[in-house]
C-alpha cells in the first residue's frame, strides 16, 4: 500500500493529526469496537468529536469542548475530502487509524502518514526500552514489583516516551492505560442517561480527561514530526 511522504515543515504544520478514542481491543474476541471519539488537530486548531449513529453520541453533542456528533463514515468522508481538496495529509500514530478508515471503504493510501514508524528508527533506545518492558510483563520469572514498574511504562505509550524525550512536556496528570476504561464508563453511564448533565461528576470527569489525553496525543505528534524534520530526514510512514 502506497503511504505519504513529509519532508518540509509547511507539510507538517498542514496536515491533519488525527487520533480515535474508544473502547479498545476485547481480550476475548480480540477485535475492537469503533471509536466513539475522534480529536482533530489542524492549523492549531483541535476539535474533539463523537461518534457514531446511537444516543451516545447524541447526548455528547452539547458536552464541554465537544465539536458536535458525527456517525463514523460521514466524519470519515468529511475528512478525506478535505485533505484531498486542501493538499493536506493525515497523520496518525497507530495502524488503528487507517484500518478504520480502510474498513470503512475510504483507503487513505498516499494521503496517510503514520509517524511512528520513522520515530521508532531514530529514538532506537527509546524504543528498545518499551519493547523489553512488554516483554517483561510476560516474563513469569519478573517480579510483581517489576511488573508493577513496566506497567506503568508500557501504560503511558510509545509516543508519550518518544515525544518526552524530544522536549515535549506533557502535562503531570497525563494517564496511561486508562482510556479505554473512560471511554466504557462514559457509554455505559448514557444509556440510561440522555444527556450528558446528567452523568456523574466521576464520569464527567472521565470525559474531560479524555479529552486533554487525546488532545496532548494530537500535539505531541506535531511535535515530533517538527523534530524529524530539523534532523534533515525526510520522512516515510513505512
Amino acid at each position: 500500500m502506497a503511504v505519504a511522504s513529509i519532508s518540509t515543515p509547511g507539510q507538517i504544520e498542514r496536515a491533519i493529526y488525527i487520533d480515535f478514542e474508544g473502547r479498545g481491543r476485547s481480550q476475548k474476541t480480540h477485535t475492537a469496537p469503533d471509536p466513539r471519539f475522534v480529536g482533530v488537530l489542524v492549523d492549531g486548531i483541535f476539535t474533539f468529536t463523537a461518534l457514531g449513529d446511537c444516543p451516545v453520541a447524541e447526548a455528547l453533542r452539547h458536552a464541554p469542548r465537544c465539536a458536535g456528533a458525527a456517525t463514523l463514515p460521514h466524519f470519515l468522508e468529511a475528512i478525506t475530502r478535505r485533505a484531498h481538496r486542501e493538499s493536506r495529509k493525515i497523520v496518525y500514530w497507530s495502524i488503528r487509524e487507517p484500518t478504520v478508515f480502510s474498513d470503512f471503504g475510504f483507503p487513505l493510501g498516499e494521503l496517510g502518514f503514520d509517524v511512528k514508524p520513522s520515530a521508532q528508527k531514530e529514538w532506537k533506545t527509546v524504543h528498545a526500552m518499551f519493547q523489553e518492558k512488554r516483554k517483561s510483563l510476560k516474563d513469569p520469572s519478573i517480579s510483581k514489583t517489576r511488573k508493577n514498574e513496566a506497567r506503568r511504562i508500557v501504560d503511558l505509550g510509545l509516543l508519550y516516551h518518544i515525544a518526552s524525550e524530544t522536549g515535549f512536556h506533557f502535562p503531570p496528570a497525563y494517564p496511561g492505560g486508562k482510556v479505554g476504561k473512560w471511554s466504557g464508563a462514559i457509554e455505559k453511564m448514557l444509556v440510561t442517561r440522555d444527556y450528558y448533565c446528567a452523568l456523574t461528576a466521576t464520569v464527567k470527569s472521565h470525559y474531560t480527561r479524555l479529552l486533554h489525553h487525546n488532545q496532548n496525543d494530537v500535539l505531541a505528534m506535531q511535535h515530533v514530526l517538527h523534530v524529524l524534520s530539523t534532523r534533515g530526514q525526510i520522512l516515510s510512514g513505512k
